[in-house]
């Protein structure tokens, strides 16, 4: 793959994650962004015949200290939206 695709790959990933402030379609989009760039980095590594550019930006993107919160948060929301889906006016509807 050349350069210029593998640029064009990150900057797709890129505009993917800034959509990701549009509801419901913002975590579809923020995922295939994430997975856009981790792409471009592993051919980027690859062609440049340097491994750690791609391994370290992993071991960074997982070791960050605001992830966990993040992912959490996330998947707290995600609960607690799914829970609204059985409570009607009436009370609880199981």
């Amino acid at each position: 793959m050349k350069i210029k695709d593998i640029k064009v790959i990150g900057a797709i990933g890129l505009m993917l994650n800034l959509l990701g402030i549009i509801p419901r379609l913002g975590f579809v989009a923020r995922i295939t962004g994430l997975i856009l760039i981790l792409v471009a980095l592993k051919e980027i590594s690859n062609v440049l015949g340097e491994q750690d550019i791609f391994k370290k930006y992993l071991a960074g993107f997982f070791n960050k200290p605001d992830r966990k919160p993040r992912f959490i948060s996330v998947i707290l929301h995600l609960r607690c939206r799914n829970l609204s889906h059985f409570y009607t006016a009436n009370g609880w509807h199981f």
